[in-house]
């Protein structure tokens, strides 16, 4: 990228939030933050109207709007790519939203962009495979959970407790963010029951309802911290096993809790489950219980775990 094109993006990225730190440019630019200030400077000469704050940033003076933007097809791809994904995982007003937000951006692409786009669509798929926990309130929660998020209000919730099955009712809730993994939605917040920081499945959540209590976010780890935390204090182990189609039904519920991770069809009658987890002990002892509906593909180490176990049973009961 030569130094226009650069000076052009700094531009874009200034329109794309509030105020942009100086640090920030430099980092997505790698460039040092001298050529940042000069490159501000260049922006100034050329009509611009950059204002600026003292430690906090550069900004857009209010009421200068760049012309309409143009995508390259590369950038239109990834977009493309966005709003399947979008489709399958997030709520129907975000889904709406996005539509609209492609709309616009196909109508300033080149008629032979347009006509890539229009041939690459379907034939790119997206599959979720969705469980029998999931629900119809997920698109409420997401945008009642959202406005507490940006309002810095606590929620309180009826949750489905999967080890007492029970729901605890009246939890509050300070959330730190929003999480999709293991095909599901999951709400990261600091539990004022618990006093520590919980791992909420949207589906498991029966009443929501946001609270005029107030919190205040800087005292709690963003979502990143915590992620990285549990990250850093785990050493994951993969696992891979076959499960007999007509079982998958009956730990479908539970999959999530020995770090499930995804799927993939391996013959006729069975279907291959990997896991990410830290304890090969904790998940022996589960799949002990599935008998012979499963069959361990990796590690050896899970695999001499079970017979272990078994071992130890026969012992016990002989």
């Amino acid at each position: 990228m030569n130094r226009i094109e650069r000076i052009f993006a700094i531009l874009i990225h200034l329109q794309t939030k509030k105020i942009v730190r100086a640090s920030e440019l430099a980092e997505r630019f790698n460039i040092s933050l001298r050529t940042v200030y000069r490159d501000m400077n260049a922006l100034e000469e050329a009509g611009v109207p950059i204002g600026s704050e003292a430690g906090k940033g550069y900004y857009i003076v209010e009421g200068y709007h760049l012309p309409p933007v143009m995508f390259s097809s590369k950038e239109a791809i990834a977009m493309l790519i966005g709003e399947k994904l979008v489709n399958n995982i997030a709520d129907e007003e975000t889904k709406r939203n996005y539509a609209e937000a492609m709309f616009k951006i196909r109508s300033v692409l080149p008629g032979s962009e347009k006509r890539f786009l229009e041939t690459l669509s379907p034939n790119i798929e997206i599959l979720h495979f969705k469980t029998q926990q999931d629900n119809t309130d997920i698109q409420y929660q997401l945008s009642t959970i959202q406005t507490a998020i940006v309002e810095e209000r606590m929620i309180k919730i009826d949750y489905y407790s999967h080890y007492k099955s029970e729901i605890v009712e009246g939890r509050f809730v300070e959330p730190i963010g929003l999480c999709f993994y293991s095909f599901t939605w999951h709400l990261i917040g600091f539990c004022k029951l618990r006093k520590d920081y919980r791992d909420f499945r949207l589906d498991r959540i029966k009443k929501i309802s946001l609270t005029d209590r107030m919190y205040e976010p800087l005292k709690r780890k963003s979502i990143k911290e915590y992620l990285l935390t549990l990250t850093n204090n785990r050493n994951l182990i993969q696992i891979i096993i076959y499960c007999k189609d007509e079982f998958l039904k009956e730990i479908s519920g539970v999959m999530q809790y020995y770090g499930y991770v995804g799927r993939e069809k391996v013959s006729e009658t069975e279907t291959a489950l990997f896991f990410m987890n830290d304890s090969i002990e904790y998940v022996a002892r589960w799949l002990l219980t599935c008998g012979k509906n499963i069959s361990i593909k990796e590690p050896v180490e899970l695999k001499n775990k079970i017979t272990e176990l078994v071992e130890e049973l026969n012992k016990h009961y002989n």
